[in-house]
């Protein structure tokens, strides 16, 4: 990467691509662009979080026996409380070196981390489609990343 795109910063409020005091909007809010995660890096954190998961519900179902809503909960409390935890994701997540921030790059809290569980839900039963918004979008978020104004980034 150049010296000049590792100096690349956006205004906070508006966005635009700025070094100093944004022009446009007069927000000296500064904030250094985020490295935006990318739809594989995504799916591959996704694919440890579907072992993680499974290898759970199996060990808790070979105490309790499988319980299918037990699962559902299991599954739901275990990406909304670890994406809005000090982690800021799941343990795929963290393991790819992945985030989920805010716009501001702030860490979410546990209604954003709901709703975005719910929109990802909604993605999943539109074949997906949601999901694959990540390989078009400038900032490379699904649908559930727009709809509640969060990102995924590297770091």
């Amino acid at each position: 990467m150049s010296e000049a795109a590792q100096k690349l910063r956006a205004c906070g409020t508006c966005g635009s691509m700025i070094v100093e005091g944004c022009k446009w909007c007069k927000d000296n809010k500064v904030i250094a662009l985020p490295k935006y995660a990318g739809f594989w890096l995504r799916v591959a954190a996704f694919i440890i979080d579907l072992v993680v998961i499974t290898l759970f519900i199996e060990l808790i179902s070979s105490f309790i026996g499988y319980n299918y809503y037990l699962n559902v909960v299991m599954i739901y409390f275990y990406r909304t409380v670890l994406e809005c935890s000090k982690y800021q994701g799941t343990i795929g997540k963290g393991i790819m070196g992945l985030k989920v921030t805010d716009l501001d790059g702030e860490k979410i809290d546990f209604n954003k981390a709901n709703f975005r569980y719910v929109i990802m839900l909604l993605s999943s039963f539109a074949l997906g489609i949601g999901f694959l918004m990540a390989l078009f979008t400038k900032k490379k978020q699904t649908l559930h990343d727009t709809l509640t104004k969060t990102l995924v980034v590297k770091g």
